[in-house]
């Protein structure tokens, strides 16, 4: 007999994982490492359970429960998956309104990778962090060392939003102006933020309000954001 057996449960909830999330089945996964955590404690699965409890419970948003998970899935120095779950734990932290904590996770992250620009979702996502922990020097050195067209547009349009905010939250309204037209013909959750505050910037400019205004009512047709 094997003493170590891998349950027919095991391949179910770890293989399947992903059918389980994408057709909503979490309560059938939470079943299954419920009952691998109590018969099969001596599968080599055992010590990711935490991290996969930790994933059903932010997509039932429960943040609070995910970062516990997490961090106790951190804590047993796991082989495999830590950038996965430092970057699910730093989401967790950030939607219980946690940014120095989130920040300070992302900053492990980037230890383990010793690469800020090898994940545009991650930069991305630890950028915006920074930026709305008002660390907006810190933003802006970043994203100067970002080439042009280092990714994708759609990543790009995003980046060019947040260097735009960290420059005109710091005064830099130029500066900011520029990288605001970078995105009016992007997506128009980013778009309309440039037209809102390149409207702002032309205050005293009456001719130039009206150009923005008549270009965003042509870009942002039915977008409730204008």
């Amino acid at each position: 007999m094997d003493i170590n057996p891998l349950s027919e449960y095991v391949p179910d909830a770890f293989s399947g994982r992903q059918y389980y999330s994408q057709f909503g089945r979490v309560e059938e996964s939470k079943i299954l490492f419920d009952r691998i955590e109590s018969r099969y404690r001596t599968t080599r699965f055992i010590d990711f359970l935490p991290f996969w409890k930790g994933v059903i419970e932010f997509k039932e948003e429960n943040w609070e429960n995910s970062s516990t998970y997490f961090l106790l899935f951190l804590e047993n120095n796991p082989s495999s998956l830590i950038k996965e779950a430092y970057l699910y734990r730093a989401k967790a932290e950030y939607s219980l309104g946690n940014m120095k904590s989130a920040i300070f996770i992302m900053d492990k992250w980037f230890e383990l990778t010793e690469d800020y620009y090898s994940d545009p979702y991650a930069l991305t996502f630890y950028l915006t962090l920074q930026e709305k922990n008002e660390e907006y020097e810190h933003v802006i050195k970043l994203i100067n060392n970002i080439e042009k067209n280092q990714y994708k547009i759609s990543w790009m349009e995003k980046l060019y939003l947040i260097h735009a905010e960290s420059l005109y939250k710091s005064g830099h309204i130029l500066d900011a102006e520029i990288y605001y037209k970078k995105i009016l013909s992007a997506d128009p959750d980013l778009a309309s933020i440039g037209f809102i505050r390149l409207f702002s910037i032309y205050k005293n400019d009456t001719e130039l309000q009206k150009d923005i205004f008549d270009n965003a009512q042509l870009q942002l047709s039915g977008h409730p954001a204008m």
